[in-house]
């Protein structure tokens, strides 16, 4: 396996989880695997939710400049742009406006916001897919660019032409007290940070102690099994948490589908040994006793899904029951 997972990747699974073995590490690695799967739902319905109701409120604001404009997000991030480089001093605002030898003026560059309409309006060409549809754009839209909708820059506290903070009841109804932008802001960065880490196939438990500013420090990652699974349980509350800020009917479609249960069970000890080493889940029941009330565990595994159970005889794990084992064969020397 040496020539597909680095040595150094192994080796911050031994030594910030406390593993003394390569087959331990290998089979940690799968078992991160299993887990960033069951959180992309999460964020999957985060970024929907999010993309949806911003998308309406806009459009259907009693006051701003994008009221029904179905092409609001293009508008915007042009307009947002515009106004920037009208402040910028001419030795600045040169490098992105040019004259168009018409006495006005035409852009020689695009903001991160405009960048990604275009792109995602020339990928949708190259396709054949036109004409093209604005439901088509708003749909392939980053995450990203949804969470940069958050920034300052499009909050106007004056006149309340833009997103901020005019709409903030509309798209996050159900905040505590009054919803504020920087607020929301923080809080949908920082788990933007944790759908990064998950899109660039990193550890997702993998945390770090925080500088005093509140970013993170990555000279100083956090060990141990415990705090690295509390850290993440927290993180994925708070994913649940946004999407109930906007909206109480699509978290609680989510929780009532089940759609967190994977997660919850993969994110504790016994969901990892299940994977790493089956003889430390500690939830147990005897081969024998197992036998007779097979029926029993079975219909409770089915109906609460949350939990790992080790199917024992002398004492020693025979099998476990809710995750799929992975197979591991190990001929990796590391570092």
């Amino acid at each position: 396996m040496k020539e597909f997972i680095s040595t150094p990747r192994l080796s911050t699974y031994k030594s910030l989880l406390k593993l003394k073995t390569d087959e331990h590490a290998l089979r940690a690695y799968y078992w991160n695997k299993a887990l960033s799967g069951a959180l992309y739902p999460a964020l999957q319905a985060l970024e929907v939710t999010l993309r949806n109701a911003l998308n309406e409120a806009v459009k259907n604001a009693h006051s701003g400049n994008y009221v029904n404009e179905d092409w609001w997000f293009e508008h915007i991030a042009k307009d947002v742009q515009d106004t920037k480089i009208r402040k910028m001093h001419a030795n600045k605002s040169k490098h992105w406006i040019k004259a168009d030898g018409n006495g006005g003026v035409k852009r020689k560059k695009h903001s991160y916001f405009e960048q990604q309409v275009l792109k995602v309006q020339k990928d949708l060409r190259n396709e054949g897919r036109t004409p093209i549809r604005h439901d088509d754009v708003l749909s392939r839209l980053m995450f990203g660019f949804w969470c940069g909708l958050l920034g300052s820059d499009f909050e106007d506290v004056t006149n309340k032409t833009l997103l901020w903070p005019n709409l903030l009841g509309d798209v996050f109804p159900n905040t505590p007290k009054n919803p504020k932008r920087i607020r929301i802001e923080k809080s949908l960065n920082r788990i933007k940070d944790l759908r990064n880490r998950l899109s660039h196939h990193e550890p997702i438990w993998k945390f770090y102690h925080l500088l005093p500013d509140g970013s993170s420090d990555y000279t100083k990652p956090i060990g141990g099994l415990t705090a690295s699974l509390a850290l993440l349980e927290k993180s994925y509350d708070d994913i649940l948490e946004f999407i109930r800020w906007i909206s109480q009917d699509r978290y609680d479609a989510f929780v009532d589908a089940k759609l967190d249960i994977e997660f919850r069970k993969l994110c504790t000890s016994d969901g990892f040994y299940s994977y790493v080493d089956k003889s430390k889940v500690e939830n147990t029941i005897g081969r024998s006793r197992f036998k007779r009330e097979a029926h029993k565990h079975v219909r409770s595994l089915q109906r609460n899904g949350a939990k790992v159970l080790a199917v024992t005889r002398a004492s020693k794990a025979q099998l476990v029951l809710g995750v799929n084992e992975p197979k591991v064969k190990v001929k990796v020397e590391l570092d």
